[in-house]
Order: structure tokens, then C-alpha cells, then sequence
């Protein structure tokens, strides 16, 4: 009996302390991500969904992609994204508002390239800045990767 007792009692001191351990979670829109800047392509959500469903020469599709279909209004209405290496990540609102700003401003109509920062977030990338960028500029600050 005394064993059961004691059993019971470890049973429930230990069942019930998940709701009474303190909420750690931090909810502010920059907790716990880092700041990362990206460089790629910059395309609606519509096209660049649909292209991240294919398995080869994304990011040379990506370039290609026009700057007219990224501010056709169906297009603009689904928001957008950046392809970096060979990766489709979606912006958050503030990131689609800047995104549709930085296509408008630009005068090249293919091969979109931006330099995008950010803070992911809920699987989207809490977009901060972004600045137009020339393939060299790109090729010059891209990290060096070793395989």
C-alpha cells in the first residue's frame, strides 16, 4: 500500500508540472531569429510556388521570370517571394508591400536579383530591407560554400 501510495503521488507531481513550468516563449516578431540576408529572385507567390514544385534549373527560371507578371494584379494579390539557392522562401505582409515597391521602382523587366533581409518567422521571412542588386554584387558578397 505504501508504495502504491507513493507511485500515485509521483504520478501526479508529475503529470501536473507541465502546467505549472513558466511560458518561455518569447512573442515579439524578431524573437529568436537571427538577421539573414539572402540574395535571389524576386517573384510572386502565384509563379514562385509553382516553380518551387519543380526539380530543375529553378533559379535559372527564376531570372527569367518577368517584372510585368509579378505586378499583374492576380499575381500581386498572392504575395511574394525570393528564390535563393535554389530555395523558395515566402514574405510576410510587410515583406510582399516592400517587395511590390522594390518590382515597380525597377527598371529591368528579367533577372529580378535583390538583396532581401529579414527575420524567418513562422515559416515566412519578416522582411526588413530590400535593395536591387547586379549579378556581380551578388557573386561578390555570396558566401563561399564548401563542399
Amino acid at each position: 500500500m505504501r508504495y502504491s501510495l507513493t507511485f500515485l503521488l509521483a504520478l501526479v507531481v508529475f503529470s501536473t508540472r507541465p502546467s505549472f513550468s513558466q511560458n518561455t516563449q518569447d512573442d515579439r516578431p524578431d524573437a529568436g531569429t537571427e538577421l539573414v540576408t539572402v540574395h535571389g529572385y524576386i517573384l510572386d507567390a502565384m509563379c514562385g510556388e509553382a516553380l518551387a514544385k519543380k526539380q530543375k534549373d529553378v533559379m535559372e527560371k527564376a531570372a527569367k521570370h518577368t517584372r510585368t507578371c509579378g505586378l499583374e494584379e492576380a499575381c500581386a494579390a498572392s504575395g511574394y517571394g525570393v528564390f535563393t539557392e535554389g530555395r523558395w522562401v515566402k514574405f510576410d505582409a510587410e515583406g510582399n508591400t516592400l517587395a511590390k515597391a522594390a518590382l515597380e521602382k525597377s527598371t529591368k523587366e528579367r533577372g529580378l536579383l535583390f538583396s532581401v533581409t529579414g527575420r524567418m518567422k513562422d515559416g515566412l521571412l519578416a522582411v526588413e530591407a530590400i535593395a536591387a542588386l547586379e549579378p556581380e554584387e551578388a557573386e561578390k558578397d555570396a558566401p563561399s560554400r564548401q563542399e
